[in-house]
């Protein structure tokens, strides 16, 4: 099992999503020349997701500003994606909805929590050149701040 080392390379990955009402394969280094937020979450179909990934979509200008592409992770299959998005609470979804349905990302990583079958909630930070610049792990009852996510991408681009 590989872990997560903020100053090294992060190991590439490719999986399928959904993104822009298509299914597509999608590989971590195609993103390579861009900063990437993996955003990794329990479930589809959880309020605190809801919520995180709503403001992941408003503020996507904010992300694009900061040359960064924003993937959102989840065990849950493209299938899943697709119908929780279908179904209209999530709203418009502005970024590739990424499947760790086989779990082989968060066992890669080390963010596996294998005795629930899901991903931990987990935000990583990845520069243009695939190098782990920041990552952190939040417990199931706790929510990710966007806005932190916005103030520590940017600090990081601002020591470069």
């Amino acid at each position: 099992m590989v872990r997560l080392v903020v100053g090294k390379e992060i190991e590439d990955f490719e999986t399928e999503c959904f993104f822009e009402d298509e299914f597509l394969n999608i590989k971590l280094s195609d993103y390579k020349g861009k900063y990437v937020l993996l955003f990794f979450y329990p479930h589809d179909y959880q309020k605190p997701a809801e919520q995180e990934l709503q403001e992941l979509s408003i503020k996507k200008s904010t992300f694009d500003d900061l040359n960064t592409q924003v993937l959102a992770l989840s065990t849950d299959s493209k299938y899943t994606h697709l119908s929780w998005i279908q179904q209209g609470e999530l709203g418009p979804v502005k970024f590739p909805m990424v499947t760790d349905h086989a779990h082989t990302i968060g066992r890669q990583y080390g963010i596996l929590n294998s005795e629930e079958g899901k991903d931990y909630r987990t935000v990583i930070i990845v520069d243009q050149n695939m190098i782990v610049r920041y990552f952190s792990v939040y417990s199931d009852e706790s929510t990710v701040s966007i806005d932190e996510i916005i103030r520590v991408l940017t600090q990081i681009q601002n020591q470069k």
